[in-house]
């Protein structure tokens, strides 16, 4: 054979073996490129899903508050119906109306329904039994008008035993006409385009999205999917071969957030939500012929082709970020409790996402929950966990006893959960009447407590065990602090490189005796003090509570 057949030869084999390496190679990405899409489409369903439970929790939050109101501790029947008929409902959707039930189950209130008739047993049982609130899924009931999804909380006399239930009927053509207007914007990029919004309630049923305009049930292959991975706070994302909609090939994703067990379904056909992999497959494949073209003409084109697949990566990192900064954003709350302010400041690295997480919210009139905690890592599942997290807390402190019974409940909720992280929580109940600071502490970093004279004390110098070990020891301290302003921060803020921690928490402290605390800007004074004006090497959570003296 003459010497130029066997260098064809040689080349032809050349190819055959770098065809079968890029092609594999190619398969391995387009199969992780479609992973990550319906990863993301999941990720995509939770964020709706936080801020569905965020609308519902609303709801109970102003029935609980309604329900302390002194006509529902007199149980007089004419002080009620006059306190409930004057409530402009539309705004909140409860166009269902009001109705209130006494403590033998008789409906004696209802502002769209007759009375003297007895309470379905599905919103004035668990009301009625203490258990806080319950809310029940589409249905039609006497005291309401329409069909509603009933919120219901228990309502108490003047000695704190309960005299009745208070219900709401959240009118599911106001859901389905939010939802429609939600669906009318979902083509941005929080959500993606061409995603259309569906809701179940808690019994499974579907009563929100496009084209539904009653009640009804899931298809069964959608209902399946739901049912196999429908665990607490559970997201999942698949391709089905037919939609909620009966269009062909879809991508379902779903999240489900307890306590009130719906599920927020985003459906997204699949070539869309596979453009980006299928693009880059065809764009790969395509320079993978051209790469054998130049083995073939003894071309470098290797290099240019490593240069490609960088500049793709990058894009997705770009993607991922601003993904990842409207994620973090809407994990954390919106609105604190009065005399409350917070700042979040993420770290300086490529992915803008973390663990780190506060709130203040009101348990009582003169009572405020103060939380600040730090989930280990800083990445996605980090910020997702912190979201898990959040919830639980929000949830577990409506029973809890204290900042250290909240901290017990919370460690042996996730005591043998697999997926368990390292969380660093400290928790304050603060009475803004007596000044009254009782506070509980999880492994996190020392607050501080500026008096009213400017001095500084630092608070749970030793905490207890940080949640995820399995430990419940966590112990109760108290202090008396008229005019003080208190600092929760998390490690971020005080940890300098090359530095102790001592040294960080001391030059903050020396910060925080300077600060004015009634001052708006306090908080981006104390970051600024803190960092110096550095970039954190690490998330950065910032609350600061004032307590007026004259309470």
């Amino acid at each position: 054979m003459r010497p130029g057949h066997r260098l064809l030869l040689s080349a032809v084999a050349l190819s055959l073996v770098v065809a079968t390496v890029f092609g594999l190679a190619i398969y391995r990405q387009a199969e992780d490129g479609r992973a990550a899409a319906l990863d993301d489409t999941a990720d995509r369903a939770r964020v709706a899903a936080i801020e569905v439970f965020g609308y519902r929790l609303g709801i109970v939050r102003t029935l609980q508050a309604l329900a302390t109101d002194t006509a529902f501790r007199s149980g007089s029947v004419e002080a009620i119906r006059a306190r409930l008929g004057g409530i402009d409902a539309d705004t909140t959707g409860l166009t269902g109306g009001f109705a209130w039930a006494d403590a033998t189950g008789t409906v004696r209130v209802a502002t769209n329904g007759p009375t003297g008739q007895a309470a379905e047993s599905q919103w004035q049982r668990p009301a009625g039994d203490g258990v806080g609130w319950t809310v029940t899924g589409a249905t039609r009931s006497a005291s309401f008008a329409g069909e509603v999804m009933i919120f219901a909380v228990p309502t108490v006399d003047a000695y704190g035993v309960v005299n009745g239930v208070l219900a709401a009927g959240w009118s599911l053509d106001f859901v389905r006409a939010v939802t429609a207007a939600r669906n009318a914007g979902l083509g941005d990029d929080l959500y993606g385009s061409q995603t259309k919004l569906y809701l179940l309630d808690r019994d499974g049923r579907l009563v929100a999205g496009p084209g539904i305009t009653t009640t009804t049930v899931v298809p069964p292959a959608v209902d399946k999917a739901v049912t196999a991975h429908g665990e607490r706070f559970g997201q999942y994302a698949y391709v089905a071969p037919t939609g909620i909609d009966g269009h062909r090939r879809q991508v379902v994703a779903f999240a489900r957030f307890e306590p009130f067990n719906e599920v927020v379904i985003l459906q997204r056909p699949a070539d869309v939500t596979f453009r980006a992999t299928t693009s880059s497959t065809r764009r790969q494949l395509i320079e993978a012929a051209g790469l054998l073209l130049a083995v073939l003409l003894g071309s470098s084109w290797l290099g240019h082709h490593l240069d490609r697949a960088d500049a793709v990566r990058r894009q997705r990192t770009d993607a991922d970020h601003d993904l990842a900064l409207k994620v973090q954003q809407s994990l954390l709350p919106r609105t604190l409790a009065p005399g409350a302010q917070a700042r979040y400041l993420p770290a300086s690295r490529p992915i803008a996402m973390g663990g780190d997480w506060y709130d203040a919210r009101a348990l009582s009139p003169h009572e405020t929950l103060l939380v600040i905690g730090d989930v280990a890592g800083h990445d996605v599942n980090a910020a997702l966990h912190m979201g898990r997290v959040r919830t639980a807390v929000e949830v577990l402190a409506e029973r809890a006893a204290g900042p250290a019974d909240l901290l017990r409940l919370l460690s042996r909720h996730y005591a043998g959960d697999p997926d368990t992280v390292l969380v660093s929580v400290f928790c304050a109940v603060v009475d803004t009447r007596t000044a009254v600071i009782r506070y509980a502490s999880a492994g996190h970093p020392p607050p501080l407590l500026r008096h009213a004279d400017g001095s500084v004390q630092r608070l749970a110098d030793k905490p207890g065990p940080i949640i995820g070990i399995g430990l419940h020891n966590h112990a109760e301290l108290e202090v008396t602090a008229p005019g003080s302003t208190l600092v929760l921060y998390t490690d971020g803020l005080v940890e300098v490189a090359g530095e102790g921690l001592d040294f960080g928490v001391q030059r903050l402290a020396d910060a925080v005796s300077r600060m004015d605390p009634r001052h708006p800007g306090a908080p981006d004074a104390l970051i600024d003090a803190a960092l110096g004006g550095a970039e954190p090497i690490d998330d950065v959570a910032l609350l600061v509570f004032h307590i007026d003296a004259e309470r």
